[in-house]
């Protein structure tokens, strides 16, 4: 088997798996929030238009500080596997091409997302210099070539055995992709193309011609791909549970009193065991941290009430419902069959925990409202948010796992 059938075996496996749990996240719930979300966000960026002219000096900065990052989403997708380092050592002669390929296809998601990000900023350029709608082209243009060279700098540090090397690829990235936004905002669109083309072909005579003198670093690399599998696995685990993806532990002693202060009673037993998954599991703890923290950011942005109220309550429901697999956390473990613990007491546990995190995240949202919004239009706010928590943990999460036992 030639190491291009390989690849081709395990794209078609990456992409089958992929496509298994893109039913799970593509879900009428996580759609509508997009939907609304990016709604939200257009509405709130159009309004902010209005308010800024020519004369707003900060139009290209932000152009240029956008430009120059958005080139550095998405990693090469190796597919390399732990075994490989032993299988595929003998074959390292052959894996420029597994790797060209490797490159070729971790290419298309970037290029999609460099060209919304790009096509946003276009109306902040328009609104705010001499730029047109059709000067898109050339931005894209130069974009899509910084981004390859990128992903081919990224398959140089997969062979560079030396760390400070490594750093100083993506330093030489980072300067190029500055240089070509700063000449194509400030000169002239075309400037930015041709600077983007002419680092590139630097690139390959001097840079490129250096992948044949090393040798794979097979541990390093593998480290990579774990980790980039590791990022999109933890994504997907919003959404449905992972077998690939380990959950860890972590002590936070920190918490220690929090939990001391529920009662130990027979009846508190799951609200303490509930509270532990949520203190001591990154899983759960990482999912409200994030989606507070993206919340508090959006209701920030967000100086229309109405808008303000609507994603903050879309929020609220996209925490709960990820939380409700939270409900059968301990359903694998002996003790939990054994112990005579009604479900009624889990439930109202599950009832409680839940509404103990959506008031935490509604207060969240509060104080970020205070800084944008009026004392007594922010309060309103919050109580809006609590009745929706109230009213999500008290009829929604009964009837959803009662739907759920049922499947």
């Amino acid at each position: 088997m030639s190491v291009l059938d390989i690849w081709k075996r395990r794209l078609k496996d990456h992409q089958k798996t992929m496509t298994k749990y893109l039913k799970y996240v593509l879900n009428d719930h996580f759609v509508i929030v997009c939907l609304f979300l990016l709604g939200a966000l257009g509405y709130a960026y159009s309004e902010t238009l209005k308010t800024v002219s020519t004369e707003f000096m900060y139009g290209r900065i932000i152009a240029v500080l956008v430009f120059s990052s958005i080139i550095f989403i998405g990693k090469i997708a190796t597919l390399t596997q732990d075994a490989d380092t032993i299988f595929l050592l003998q074959k390292e002669t052959e894996m420029d091409t597994y790797f060209k390929k490797a490159k070729q296809y971790s290419l298309i998601l970037p290029l999609a997302v460099i060209a919304f990000i790009s096509a946003a900023m276009m109306p902040l350029l328009v609104a705010t210099s001499t730029f047109a709608f059709t000067d898109w082209v050339p931005f894209f243009a130069y974009l899509a070539v910084l981004k390859e060279m990128e992903l081919d700098a990224q398959w140089m540090k997969i062979k560079q055995p030396i760390k400070k090397e490594r750093y100083k690829l993506t330093f030489l990235v980072v300067f190029l992709s500055v240089v070509s936004s700063v000449f194509a905002l400030y000169i002239h669109p075309l400037a930015g193309l041709v600077s983007s083309i002419v680092g590139s072909t630097l690139w390959y005579l001097r840079i490129g011609k250096s992948k044949q003198v090393f040798r794979y670093q097979w541990e390093y690399l593998i480290q990579k791909e774990t980790a980039r599998l590791k990022l999109i696995y933890q994504f997907i685990n919003l959404f449905t549970d992972i077998p690939a993806l380990k959950g860890t532990i972590k002590r936070r002693v920190y918490f220690d009193r929090v939990l001391k202060q529920i009662p130990l009673k027979h009846k508190n037993t799951y609200l303490y065991l509930f509270s532990k998954a949520i203190v001591r599991g990154t899983e759960y703890s990482g999912l409200v941290f994030r989606l507070s923290l993206i919340g508090v950011v959006v209701v920030t942005l967000l100086v229309n009430p109405l808008l303000n109220v609507v994603m903050s309550t879309l929020f609220l429901y996209l925490t709960g419902f990820q939380l409700i697999p939270l409900y059968y956390h301990y359903d694998n473990h002996l003790l939990s069959v054994l112990y005579p613990v009604e479900k009624k007491q889990k439930l109202s546990a599950m009832q409680a925990i839940l509404l103990v995190l959506l008031v935490i995240q509604s207060s969240m949202f509060m104080v970020a409202n205070l800084l944008t919004l009026p004392f007594f239009v922010s309060i309103g706010l919050f109580l809006v948010n609590i009745i929706f928590s109230w009213l999500f943990s008290r009829f929604y999460l009964p009837a959803r796992i009662k739907k759920l036992n049922k499947g």
